[in-house]
């Protein structure tokens, strides 16, 4: 995908996945009566469900190994209202955790789940959740598992299992039941402290993707017309140059006329930022200029290519490039 053309669709799904930011302590605690399932299944439960239609995942660790680790922690803090949870909570994304997840149904995204392999102490953990309640938390011990429900300014509240002493889960107390049966599945597999959740298992050279189906208005305000009916993204290293890093997003359309719209419409919009003075100052002409775009029956594809350092640069571009309304 053009990180110009189609990143705003990464903020999107952040900010519907984070929810509101928890306010005042907690004083109410999660449902501890849940049956659980006796046998193990032959695969591992996952914390994606099936009605889940929005799938973010970043491969903290490599980004923190990259020169991406920069922007893309100041692009993290920048997102509201993660930049607000993160900052209350004194938390470095990209330096205190290793593997991230997300995880909404794009008809409710504020019904959603988090989960984080973290580099933090239980304490720290523990400390971090009081700081953005504002106040002390009610910890308590459900199925082994530590957990508080800490209510938010909108009314709402959310619920944070740690589920691992290096992984943690954030969602509301309608998901409560299921994360615990999950937790308890992973745990009963775990060796050591590895991650069990099968969502959390990335490809190699994979760093990050996206994958959305059945957008609906909020996902389709950041996703030039006609908006398709599912998009996966995925960034990834490029396996041919080292340092490089591809971009390549697929979107499937209601139909074939539909595809070829929406491949006419970024086309028209690659070769506008190919010429744009911001993106001509930033030395990023050719990048943009040569981003393939083509139309397949339904089916539009994207990809580009760009250094690290390049990608850096993308990223500060498109902050300017839409306070502009670009």
């Amino acid at each position: 995908m053009n990180a110009v053309l189609w990143s705003p669709v990464l903020v999107a799904t952040l900010t519907a996945c984070a929810g509101d930011a928890p306010d005042g302590a907690a004083e109410t605690r999660p449902d501890d009566q849940v049956s659980l399932e006796a046998e193990l299944p032959d695969a591992p439960l996952s914390y994606v469900a099936e009605d889940d239609t929005i799938v973010l995942r970043i491969d903290m660790d490599r980004v923190r190994r990259s020169s991406l680790a920069d922007e893309l922690g100041a692009w993290l803090e920048g997102r509201e209202p993660w930049g607000a949870v993160l900052s209350r909570a004194g938390i470095d994304p990209v330096q205190d955790f290793d593997r991230l997840l997300a995880v909404a149904p794009t008809s409710d995204p504020a019904a959603s789940l988090v989960v984080a392999r973290h580099r933090l102490s239980p304490d720290r953990i523990r400390q971090a959740v009081g700081a953005v309640a504002g106040g002390q938390v009610a910890w308590r011990q459900v199925q082994g598992f530590e957990a508080a429900r800490v209510p938010t300014g909108s009314g709402d509240a959310r619920v944070v299992v740690l589920t691992a002493p290096n992984e943690l889960v954030v969602t509301t107390p309608d998901l409560f039941d299921r994360v615990l049966r999950v937790a308890v599945d992973q745990r009963a597999r775990r060796v050591a402290e590895e991650a069990v959740e099968p969502a959390l298992a990335f490809d190699n050279g994979t760093i990050a993707t996206v994958v959305a189906l059945r957008l609906n208005g909020w996902a389709r305000e950041a996703i030039p017309e006609p908006p398709p009916e599912a998009l996966d993204v995925r960034l990834t290293e490029d396996g041919q140059t080292q340092g490089r890093v591809q971009v390549h997003a697929t979107g499937t359309y209601a139909d074939p006329a539909a595809a070829a719209a929406a491949g006419t419409t970024l086309t028209e919009r690659r070769d506008l930022y190919a010429g744009h003075m911001l993106i001509a100052a930033a030395g990023l002409n050719d990048e943009i200029g040569e981003s393939e775009i083509r139309t397949t029956g339904n089916e539009l594809d994207v990809r580009t290519t760009f250094s690290e350092g390049d990608l850096e640069r993308v990223i500060g571009v498109v902050g300017m490039l839409r306070q502009f309304g670009r």
